[in-house]
């Protein structure tokens, strides 16, 4: 277990822009995702299970092609968008015109535990009426 808590420390100390208390939060999540089995630390999740899926994901394209009738709003971590995510929103930009794309400055994959804030203020000020 030291391993795993030294590695996701050292994960999360490499997100710069977390605050102290959002980083607690996150190392917390990440360090219950793991359980004792037989000695061992394992993710809590079932490999079959997770395999299933990837293979599905992968044959199976999920980016909701239909167009939706009601607006929404996407949230994206700023931290987390590489080259290919953002060539993926561009395309679901062009599909979806209702789409309200916000990007959270400072925001990392895990937007409800690393940026709570952002996200609270930003979902208040986009669906505040």
């Amino acid at each position: 277990m030291e391993d795993l808590e030294k590695a996701i420390i050292e994960t999360t100390d490499s997100m710069e822009s977390l605050a102290e208390e959002e980083r607690d939060h996150l190392n917390s999540y990440l360090q219950k995702n793991f359980v004792l089995k037989e000695d061992l630390y394992i993710h809590h999740s079932n490999e079959k299970a997770l395999n299933s899926l990837s293979k599905e994901v992968i044959i199976t394209d999920y980016c909701l092609k239909q167009k939706m009738e009601k607006p929404f709003s996407l949230l994206l971590a700023e931290h987390s968008m590489d080259e290919f995510s953002k060539e993926k929103v561009e395309v679901f930009k062009q599909l979806h015109t209702n789409l309200s794309v916000i990007p959270i400055p400072s925001g990392y994959h895990f937007l409800p535990i690393t940026n709570p804030i952002q996200v609270a203020n930003t979902l208040r000020k986009t669906y505040t009426y």
